[in-house]
């Protein structure tokens, strides 16, 4: 993967994004601004950010994102002394926000699909920043 631009589309802690800087690319994570941008289709969100404010424990859901996403990612970022440029969108704003008119080799979607109310226009939202590759990761089952 040396000298490719990657896009890593809905981060979260960076696994993804981290393992493909080793291979030698240049990394763009991006993540959704706060856990309010979450979509969760078929959940009862207040009820979902009980539970993991209970699991984490976060006291409020600020807390709660740098718990589950930014402070994992934060801590590899600093061990690692990586160079993944991390920015915060929805995915339907990618092609609109900071990274407009920005082409990647590869744009990576990890499991991110199912927690979007409108799946065919974040696709179209990404597509826009693809040059070459779109890989999506999707397993099967859902819990």
């Amino acid at each position: 993967m040396s000298n490719m631009t990657v896009l890593d589309v809905g981060s979260a802690t960076g696994f993804f994004a981290f393992e493909f800087e080793k291979r030698g690319a240049q990394v763009t994570s991006v993540d959704i601004p706060s856990l309010t941008d979450w979509d969760m289709p078929g959940y009862n969100r207040e009820q979902e950010f009980s539970e993991l404010m209970k699991y984490y424990p976060a006291a409020n859901l600020e807390e709660l994102c740098y718990l589950q996403f930014d402070g994992p990612f934060r801590f590899c970022y600093e061990r690692m002394r990586s160079k993944v440029a991390r920015h915060y969108s929805t995915i339907y704003n990618l092609a609109s926000g900071e990274l407009k008119k920005q082409q990647f080799d590869l744009v990576f979607l990890g499991y991110i699909l199912p927690h979007l109310f409108s799946p065919l226009h974040a696709l179209n939202a990404v597509t826009q920043l693809c040059g070459d590759r779109l890989i999506i990761f999707q397993g099967v089952g859902w819990r």
